[in-house]
């Protein structure tokens, strides 16, 4: 599980499981208590066993995640969040404040590294083309990840 503070009264967090999949979800966090922003998203079949690292970075004002698990890929997502209005409900009847409106996949590399347990992103800077993600295991790798859907940006 990764969490970013995307502004001064939203959370993200995103969760890998065991099936393959990964779930993202908004947190208000303007009160004691947390409350969903807006409804959790689930992607299926995001890697081909079992994620076990997920990192979140913000990029200017794109935010992106970085899964991997046990299949030795590692992908680079990028979400977008939007405000809504008050018309879409919560189920305990309140409104939600903000929406994932889009998530998808930018890119992926093979990893060196087996049995994948965790993912840092090292100085992702403002003016950066791309990001160096450090991978942990049975071993150590920094991937470099480009900002953009060209897959050839991607080194180690």
């Amino acid at each position: 599980m990764a969490s970013h503070q995307h502004d001064a009264w939203t959370k993200l967090i995103v969760s890998g499981g065991d099936d393959g999949s990964i779930a993202i979800m908004l947190l208000s966090t303007t009160s004691l208590t947390a409350a969903y922003t807006a409804a959790p998203v689930l992607l299926n079949r995001t890697h081909a066993s079992a994620v076990t690292a997920c990192a979140i970075t913000k990029h200017k004002e794109r935010t992106f995640i970085a899964t991997s698990g046990n299949d030795q890929w590692v992908r680079l997502w990028e979400v977008s969040i939007c405000e809504v209005g008050s018309d879409i409900r919560t189920p305990a009847g309140g409104a939600y404040e903000k929406s994932i409106s889009d998530v998808h996949r930018l890119g992926k590399i093979k990893t060196n590294v087996a049995d994948v347990s965790s993912i840092a992103v090292l100085e992702a800077h403002e003016d950066a083309e791309a990001a160096r993600v450090l991978v942990c295991g049975v071993g150590m790798e920094v991937i470099r990840l480009g900002w953009d859907v060209d897959t050839s940006n991607y080194h180690r």
